[in-house]
């Protein structure tokens, strides 16, 4: 972002000044103090990028924080909520290695499912690699122990679609199936 657009939306948020009470910031501050408020911030700001791009605003009409995307930007975010909550972030880290080695939901229909069967916002890209990032911040939102259930559930069924597939692929090679009504 440039410097004069940083400025620009920096005065837009001064003069809210004049139209909210002094109690109204407080509160925020106080909101915005804890990292879990913090992380749905960032979820809503990254949702109105997409939804920006999605409309296809140009360039010129808007000016929007581009925070790192991929591991980096992520990787980041993880470090910083280890420090307030490392068993949270280290559950997370273990859901976004399984989702970028595609060994839980390896396609963007099964994410679109999660996410809906979840309550979790909708994740408005076609590409399961751009849905990644916004995913594991959404999770960041929740509670600890429901991450830990969500990602043990992930690993269970995960788990349970390889063992259907191995024996798929074990009854194909042995002749079990297609063979048993020949006898």
């Amino acid at each position: 972002m440039k410097a004069t657009a940083k400025f620009g939306l920096l005065g837009d948020l001064a003069k809210l000044i004049q139209r909210y009470p002094p109690a109204v910031f407080a509160d925020l501050a106080i909101f915005l103090a804890k990292p879990e408020n913090i992380a749905a911030l960032l979820s809503i700001l990254e949702v109105g990028e997409s939804v920006g791009r999605q409309a296809r605003i140009t360039k010129s009409a808007t000016s929007r924080v581009r925070r790192p995307r991929g591991p980096q930007g992520l990787q980041g975010f993880l470090s910083r909520l280890e420090k307030d909550e490392p068993e949270k972030a280290r559950s997370l880290a273990d859901i976004y290695y399984a989702l970028t080695t595609k060994r839980i939901l390896p396609t963007m229909r099964e994410m679109r499912r999660f996410l809906r069967d979840n309550d979790l916002a909708n994740i408005p890209t076609s590409s399961r690699e751009k849905a990644i990032g916004p995913l594991v911040r959404r999770l960041a939102m929740l509670p600890f122990e429901e991450i830990r259930a969500i990602g043990e559930s992930l690993k269970t069924s995960a788990h349970a679609v390889e063992q259907r597939s191995l024996e798929g692929w074990t009854d194909l090679i042995l002749g079990k199936r297609g063979s048993q009504g020949t006898s």
